[in-house]
């Protein structure tokens, strides 16, 4: 059986996840599912954090059990994914998981490039984090590297691959070493 063509790419918010998947859909010729959009319309719908988060993931899951059962190709972005999840989404599907983070970065030089507008060429608007008092900002990035920590080390047990994201051009060219064009995703190891 010849495995799906998905890409998750999964990890740290303002990682970089949505600029990475845009990229690979491009230039893979992939269409790009923004799982995290299904959170924010949960979030409106349930107005609970809890509830919003538990449908997203289930939508999510579901949404991927089809995208495999389609043996579609696709690069599905979100942060719904613990690294042991994506693994076995790897093991039983071919589903080819990278994170992203910035675990070792400033977080007032992230920040700054929030504010720089980083994200506004693909969104359209600044990072979300970039419209919060500093003190909150900070805070919240910082609870990010953290998560990066702990992904980058799940991912070097698992045997998956982690992309700081610390500088984003290094980034892209780590991204494009792993997915080059015309190769299929699923089959990586």
């Amino acid at each position: 059986m010849t495995a799906p063509r998905l890409i998750y790419v999964g990890g740290a918010r303002g990682a970089g996840k949505s600029v990475a998947a845009a990229r690979l859909g491009a230039r893979l010729g992939r269409a790009v599912v923004r799982i995290d959009r299904y959170y924010v319309a949960c979030l409106r719908a349930a107005r609970d954090p809890a509830v919003a988060l538990a449908a997203a993931e289930e939508i999510a899951r579901r949404l991927v059990d089809d995208l495999v059962a389609a043996r579609a190709s696709a690069v599905i972005e979100g942060a719904w994914l613990r690294p042991d999840e994506a693994q076995a989404l790897r093991a039983a599907h071919g589903v080819a998981p990278v994170f992203l983070g910035y675990p070792d970065a400033c977080a007032a030089t992230r920040l700054a490039a929030f504010r720089a507008g980083v994200d506004v060429a693909l969104h359209g608007r600044l990072h979300d984090l970039a419209d919060r008092p500093d003190a909150e900002a900070l805070a919240l990035i910082e609870a990010e590297m953290a998560q990066g920590r702990w992904q980058r080390d799940a991912c070097a047990q698992l045997g998956l691959p982690f992309v700081d994201t610390t500088d984003f051009a290094a980034a892209e060219a780590v991204l494009d070493a792993l997915f080059p064009a015309g190769a299929d995703p699923g089959q990586r190891g």
